[in-house]
């Protein structure tokens, strides 16, 4: 819009600078004295055509320069349309790689976790099992004092053992917990990187757009500037 309004003050100028041309040829065909008086009008009106002259050539030099600035102009707006668009496909790439990355890493800690149950929970039911026997053996046995003694405290090792297997399990147990929440952890990091390289780029595109514009708006006022001073 601007470089538009500074196309029609460019036509006014120049349509002004025509009819100066004309209204001069005008009188030049209408008046023609004699002698001092003739010599001096034709000097003045030399003088008027130099003049006129020498504002075409101004003018047509800074309409050259306008054009040329406009030209860069659309050029630089074009390369920025050409890397936003670049840009959106890479987001796009990051974001099909995020999700990629994210089904494998869930599938393999929910393996992880199905697997590590299932040891755990095969384990603790071995020794259940074979607490259970052991007890049964110990009612049905007609063992003497000393034999009972003996599964006795055979018993109170299995059941330390079993206690301590229970603890293992419950530092399993935790242990998932952590990685479970280690997951959440790097799910949320992740996004922050992703939401942070998206902010950056933003920034960047913006910072180019308000260059471009703080450009546009001091071209126009230097111009106006000019032209002002000439038809003062």
């Amino acid at each position: 819009n601007e470089v538009n309004k500074l196309k029609e003050r460019l036509g006014v100028s120049e349509r002004a600078r025509l009819e100066l041309m004309d209204t001069s040829s005008n009188v030049m065909e209408q008046d023609k004295p004699s002698g001092e008086i003739a010599s001096s009008n034709d000097c003045e009106n030399d003088r008027i055509l130099e003049d006129v002259e020498g504002r075409r050539l101004m003018r047509k030099e800074e309409i050259e320069v306008f054009r040329e600035k406009e030209q860069a102009l659309q050029n630089e707006v074009d390369r920025l349309d050409a890397d936003n668009e670049e840009l959106l496909i890479q987001l796009g790439l990051l974001r099909q790689l995020q999700e990629q990355e994210r089904d494998v890493y869930e599938t393999n800690i929910s393996e992880l976790v199905s697997s590590m149950e299932d040891i755990f929970g095969e384990a603790l039911r071995a020794k259940q099992d074979q607490v259970a026997a052991m007890e049964i053996a110990l009612l049905d046995s007609e063992l003497s004092l000393d034999a009972q003694r003996q599964e006795s405290d055979k018993i109170q090792k299995l059941s330390r053992h079993v206690n301590d297997i229970e603890q293992r399990l419950s530092r399993k147990d935790q242990m998932l917990t952590d990685l479970k929440l280690q997951r959440e952890f790097f799910k949320a990091k992740l996004m922050s990187v992703t939401v942070e390289f998206e902010v950056e780029k933003k920034m960047d595109i913006d910072a180019k757009m308000k260059e471009l514009i703080q450009e546009l708006q001091i071209s126009p006022r230097n111009h106006q500037h000019r032209t002002t001073e000439f038809l003062s």
